[in-house]
């Protein structure tokens, strides 16, 4: 956050422009949707966890005699209360406030007030209309003229407006606020955007169309403001949320009540119940302990409102009476495993209850069953068409067609896991009426690892579901969408993180209708205990935005047409093309810009290579990518598991020039599977990474020395991570060619960004460590000019953003350069990161950082 400002007079003018055209090349598709604004905490959380926004937070803008706000707002469905402030001006000392809630003696639900008189100005606005679209208003004040007026649609309300005086400025806040003798707490559950404040001669724009900052930024004349615990609007469709995590005693099992919007979670001895509208969770003992076991699975059936817990291996159901708080039939006392691990289930709307498929003692199942409302037991479903046995799939339920849609998993179409498995690249559909199933479309991309949690969700013809790898214990949950209608998926929404072994782990989608937002539920069983984690995407889920492109936004005008802001963006690209090659040609030096949170300085003094990726090469810093030896990229012939065995190797190679054992690989990557599985899996991929390695130079994986190693002819070949070592090996001994070298790796991006495991950590600290230590020992040692000296800072900071070598070295050359207030800046970040991460203050003074460094000079 620190320089977002500033930027602007630290950058050159052709800098600038090429930010305004990336940003905005980026911004088109990202900001295209309606979905952005910010959402306001308010009587449903604590009074200092409520949300503040305050938009003149330096000094008051200055008007002589009008003014005029507008902005959109809307309600957040199932609020507990709607009472508070929307907003309040206040012009001198007195204010003028916006306020929703019902007053006595009138059945109006908006009020403006001015100090302490209600104004003639009120209206009602329906809930229903409030929590269902955007509603925009706009207020306009002539002080001069004695008025002020209220429109909205096309309506207009006027009053008339006395005592205030232009003099001190204006000053504006929405919800809760505390400024001199004006506070309040009382803040309203809504979403605001798109604020525009005009005075006399100038317009001041806040879109609030951002993903993350407690700075809010303002278009036209860098007035920027500031929020206090913000809900980013555009966040809440791009990140899952977790609202809440239960660590419980032996296995846990969910089920989903749409109608009521509650799940509940069961284990032997209690029944959880969260509402998904206020995140509140009930907790009820049963009267007797009902043993939740692995062959038992819960499933709520909304045509009798009630819990089923049922079992394929020993065909009964029991039924759960919540009054009495008992179960109608207890399962036997068992601890063996099933035979249906992660089978599909679904109640049908006419109450029967369905299961698909499964996996238990080496055999995939590709059984249909049917639980019917009046029987003990299953019976089996005679059916059409081709369901192959699988488990670990996803399945969907389309009321509109009554059609099930089941996505993926894994298995073999023999059913026997010695043949052969793999995963099932299609989306089939599933007739209810006809008993048939039919196969919509094939995935062409057979590299996307196809397991699902349990349950989809249809909208629109659109089916969401939650996709993992089979292959990892330290998983990643990604939301992916898919049409109905057309094999092309994408993914949605920033990864989630859990545990998955498939006897212990289970993963299930739900949506909830009453508060707007797709659920995730992941449960793990480790030993005796269960950690149930739950989280929540408001929807529709968006594909996560990039800051750059969504801060780009403060840098156009607030309302230009669309079509005219891509023949500029077309014309400024054509500009640049032009510039560049005029550039080259007379030579010029070009800038090198660190993207990251720390000050961009001009570094145009100097140059940086920015080299593309070569032939025959391995490039780990930016993301993994792999370069053959025509020039093409075929990092998507890598997947996951071959991606991860290839790093695990070649970094034990050439980092600790030995290898890795057989037995560590197995540990690490099979350690769910008995010996004879594992290396027959270990066999088989290092066999398709050999395939893949000849594609790219003289490299090859072998076992010569009994450790599985990685080697290459570095002549032929490109790693840069073998080129790094290289570097930072030789020490304090570090040249600035050395320096300029280093930068060529590092400028690409952190180390194996977007790649996580837990053996992975350890690279991935030393590297930061190492590179932040060889930058700060040159910097220490050398007498390089101050621009070359921050952009090495701003690579620490890419490595780490509370690097205090970092901060002090930034604050004291931007303090020699004679800019102050970047230096606090920079030292205020610095501040606020540390005290996120350590949960302490920080104990040095910005004054104490700058007199050691003049002390040090001297």
């Amino acid at each position: 956050m620190i320089g977002e400002v500033d930027i602007r007079n630290s950058i050159t003018q052709r800098g600038q422009i090429i930010a305004v055209i990336l940003c905005l090349a980026l911004s088109v598709p990202a900001l295209k949707g309606q979905y952005y604004g910010l959402q306001f905490s308010g009587h449903e959380v604590p009074l200092n966890e409520r949300t503040e926004l305050y938009l003149t937070p330096n000094k008051p803008l200055n008007f002589k005699n009008e003014l005029e706000l507008n902005f959109d707002f809307r309600f957040q469905p199932n609020s507990i209360s709607y009472y508070g402030y929307i907003y309040r001006i206040l012009i001198g000392t007195k204010s003028i406030d916006f306020i929703h809630g019902f007053l006595p003696d009138t059945p109006k639900n908006f009020q403006l007030v001015f100090n302490d008189s209600p104004s003639s100005i009120s209206f009602n606005l329906p809930i229903e209309k409030l929590t269902s679209e955007w509603t925009k208003i706009q207020f306009n004040i002539n002080l001069k003229a004695g008025t002020i007026s209220c429109n909205l649609g096309d309506t207009i309300l006027t009053d008339q407006i006395q005592g205030y005086s232009a003099k001190e400025g204006v000053q504006l806040f929405f919800g809760a606020h505390q400024h001199d003798n004006f506070t309040t707490t009382d803040v309203t559950q809504m979403n605001i955007r798109n604020i525009e404040l005009k005075t006399d001669n100038k317009q001041y724009i806040w879109p609030l169309k951002q993903t993350e900052s407690e700075v809010v930024y303002e278009v036209n004349h860098q007035k920027d403001g500031l929020v206090k615990n913000p809900n980013w609007l555009l966040s809440l469709h791009t990140n899952w949320k977790k609202i809440a995590n239960l660590e419980l005693s032996g296995l846990a099992q969910t089920a989903f009540n749409q109608e009521e919007d509650l799940l509940y979670i069961a284990t032997s001895e209690s029944l959880f119940t969260l509402n998904l509208l206020d995140n509140s969770i009930r907790k009820e003992e049963f009267t007797s302990p009902y043993k939740i076991v692995s062959t038992n699975t819960l499933v709520y059936d909304s045509t009798k409102n009630q819990l089923i817990s049922y079992s394929i291996d020993y065909n009964y159901k029991s039924v759960y009476d919540q009054n009495s708080r008992s179960w109608s039939l207890f399962p036997k006392d068992t601890t063996r495993l099933t035979y249906y691990w992660h089978h599909n289930n679904f109640v049908h709307p006419d109450g029967n209850i369905y299961t698909f498929g499964g996996y238990g003692q080496f055999n995939y199942k590709n059984l249909v069953l049917r639980l019917a409302p009046g029987a003990s037991g299953f019976d089996t479903v005679t059916y059409q068409g081709e369901f192959f046995p699988r488990y670990l799939a996803a399945v969907g339920y389309a009321q509109n067609n009554d059609k099930l849609y089941i996505l993926g998993g894994y298995g073999s179409k023999s059913g026997q896991q010695t043949l052969s498995p793999a995963y099932f690249h299609e989306l089939l559909e599933y007739s209810f009426e006809e008993s048939r199933f039919s196969r919509i479309y094939e995935i062409s991309d057979s590299d996307y690892e196809f397991c699902f949690a349990n349950s989809a969700v249809i909208h629109d013809n659109q089916l969401y579901a939650l996709a993992f790898s089979k292959y990892h214990f330290e998983n990643k949950l990604q939301l992916i969408h898919i049409n109905l209608d057309s094999p092309s998926i994408e993914r949605l929404g920033s990864p989630v993180d859990f545990k998955f072994i498939d006897i212990e782990s289970d993963v299930e989608l739900y949506f909830s209708k009453g508060s707007n937002k797709l659920i995730a539920i992941s449960s793990y069983l480790n030993g005796e205990k269960s950690s149930v984690d739950i989280y929540s995407i408001s929807f529709p889920p968006q594909k996560p935005s990039r800051n750059l492109a969504l801060n780009s936004i403060k840098k156009m005008p607030g309302k230009m047409n669309y079509y005219l802001l891509i023949v500029i963006i077309i014309l400024l690209l054509a500009g640049i093309i032009i510039m560049y090659f005029v550039s080259r040609r007379k030579g010029k030096q070009t800038a090198g810009l660190i993207k990251g949170k720390g000050i961009i300085a001009d570094v145009s003094k100097y140059e940086i290579k920015h080299n593309e990726p070569v032939k025959s090469s391995i490039i780990l810093f930016g993301g993994f990518q792999v370069i053959d030896k025509d020039g093409n990229d075929i990092t998507g012939s890598f997947t996951q598991l071959l991606k991860s065995l290839l790093l695990f190797i070649m970094l034990n190679s050439i980092r600790h020039k030995k290898g890795v054992s057989s037995q560590i690989i197995s540990e690490t990557f099979w350690f769910d599977k008995s010996v004879e599985s594992a290396r027959n899996n270990r066999a088989v991929n290092i066999v398709k990474i050999k395939s893949l390695l000849e594609k790219v130079g003289n490299a090859s994986i072998s076992k010569d020395t009994g450790y599985w190693k990685f080697e290459y002819d570095a002549k032929t070949m490109d790693i840069d991570y073998a080129n790094y070592l290289d570097i930072v090996g030789k020490g304090s001994e570090l040249t600035r060619d050395d320096i300029c070298n280093l930068l060529e790796i590092i400028d690409r991006g952190q180390f194996l960004v977007n790649t996580e495991a837990d053996w992975l950590d350890v690279y991935k600290s030393e590297v930061s460590n190492k590179i932040i230590d060889s930058l700060a020992d040159f910097i220490e040692t050398s007498d390089s000019e101050e621009d070359f000296i921050l952009h090495l800072t701003n690579c620490m900071f890419m490595f780490d953003i509370a690097s205090e070598e970092a901060m002090i070295l930034q604050c004291r050359t931007l303090f020699k350069l004679g800019k102050h207030s970047l230096a606090k800046k920079s030292y205020a970040r610095f501040v606020k990161e540390y005290k996120n991460l350590y949960d302490e203050e920080y104990k040095r003074s910005f004054n104490s950082i700058l007199e050691t460094g003049e002390q040090k000079k001297g």
